[in-house]
């Protein structure tokens, strides 16, 4: 659901970067939606119905229900879709919006399992969501002391952080170190940050030729 890093080459509104993403879609093929707001959704479910395409929207044909974070790094729940309930799933990726990226996995798994005609076990999710990596979305890059990297760049994905690190790290006393492109709106970002009540907020800078 973050679209602000598009607008200067999809569009300014959120329609508009929806229908140059909707672009994608083929003729009646399958059509997975993430946690999306309704207005990406309605362009994406028009686009779809136009081309004969089947659409599974996070949420109603498929869901997931958040258990807790796994005690070694990441997130566990439970996923509802078309096969069936798969429990305790594990994600090694730390914050709740990770849960929904890994939901759409599941969903576009199952979905290409069908298309190809090939089974479906949970065993490959399982197998295959232990391997998720995403460097530079709350990567822990040390454990003592416990450093953790996140490039979030934008008012949206701050917001994201500002809420991870709440939920994630309630009992910590959180040191953030912070730097931002010049183009970027660095005063809204700032006052995310302050939202963490725990955490002390330090302002750097960074030479960067862009």
């Amino acid at each position: 659901d973050n679209w602000e890093g598009h607008t200067e080459i999809l569009g300014e509104t959120i329609a508009e970067i929806a229908y140059q993403k909707a672009g994608i879609i083929k003729e009646k093929v399958p059509v997975v939606t993430g946690n999306i707001c309704a207005d990406a959704l309605a362009v994406i479910e028009k686009v779809a119905q136009e081309k004969q395409s089947p659409i599974f929207r996070f949420g109603k044909e498929y869901q997931v229900e958040y258990l807790h974070p796994d005690t070694q790094w990441g997130e566990i729940f439970n996923f509802y879709g078309e096969m069936g309930k798969l429990t305790k799933i594990k994600v090694p990726l730390l914050g709740r919006h990770q849960v929904e990226n890994a939901a759409v996995a599941i969903q576009l798994f199952d979905k290409y399992c069908q298309l190809q005609h090939l089974p479906f076990k949970e065993r490959d999710i399982t197998q295959g969501l232990a391997k998720a990596q995403w460097p530079a979305r709350m990567e822990r890059l040390s454990d003592e002391p416990l450093i953790v990297l996140d490039g979030a760049h934008n008012d949206h994905a701050v917001k994201r952080l500002v809420e991870n690190l709440r939920k994630e790290f309630p009992q910590h006393t959180i040191h953030i170190l912070f730097s931002a492109l010049a183009t970027k709106d660095v005063d809204e970002m700032i006052q995310d940050l302050k939202q963490v009540s725990n955490a002390h907020l330090y302002l750097t800078s960074f030479d960067y030729p862009k």
